[in-house]
């Protein structure tokens, strides 16, 4: 399956834990790639290695508050390649330096068919519109959205509903005693995967990662 994420550039500097420092967690594999890696997790099952590329293309910023020039070396472009162990290859090329963007794409394709999902922003939205088609065909037709998946309307923040739906089984969790979801693994195992595409950055070599 490949994603696909191009927002327009951006050389205002964003806080440091967002945008512009590397050593104060900042960049946009973090802040943007490690949600569609949960999202990847959930689909389709554990990372078995992964490989990728990150670079800082807009290293000057500028401070909003200031008007000052500030160095950024975060990276605000990565490309990254996962094998996971149920033998889906997953892609994802992602950029902020660029501009202006069309929003983001997902593409899953299988034995069977394939899906299409588009977003304006870097957030998927909660009336947006899937296309599938069977394989054998050529034509790609809109997928009805299951009610269960927009229960209520909420139009302080587009972002809400995803949240909001993932309260229920947070608090279920809690009161049976059970881990909920996401959980405190699912973030560590977040983070393997993130530290993985860093180290092949680096090294230039796909990385395995070992979940024991």
């Amino acid at each position: 399956m490949q994603l696909e994420l191009f927002m327009g550039g951006r050389r205002v500097a964003q806080p440091p834990s967002l945008g512009a420092g590397a050593a104060q967690g900042g960049g946009l594999l973090g802040c943007l790639g490690s949600h569609f890696i949960d999202g990847l997790r959930h689909w389709f099952g554990a990372v078995e290695s992964a490989s990728g590329t990150l670079r800082c293309l807009l290293p000057e910023r500028t401070d909003p508050a200031t008007g000052a020039i500030v160095q950024a070396d975060a990276e605000d472009t990565f490309q990254f390649t996962l094998t996971l162990a149920t033998g889906v290859v997953a892609s994802m090329t992602a950029s902020s330096a660029g501009g202006p963007g069309t929003g983001g794409r997902t593409f899953i394709s299988g034995t069977e068919g394939s899906l299409i999902a588009t977003q304006r922003g870097p957030n998927p939205e909660p009336d947006g519109v899937v296309l599938a088609a069977k394989v054998g065909t050529r034509t790609f037709e809109e997928l009805p959205v299951p009610p269960s998946f927009r229960p209520f309307e909420d139009e302080r923040d587009h972002r809400l509903m995803a949240f909001r739906l993932l309260v229920p089984e947070f608090d279920r969790g809690i009161r049976e005693e059970t881990s909920p979801s996401p959980s405190f693994e699912d973030g560590w195992r977040c983070r393997q995967v993130l530290g993985a595409i860093r180290e092949s950055s680096n090294t230039g070599r796909t990385v395995p990662i070992n979940w024991v």
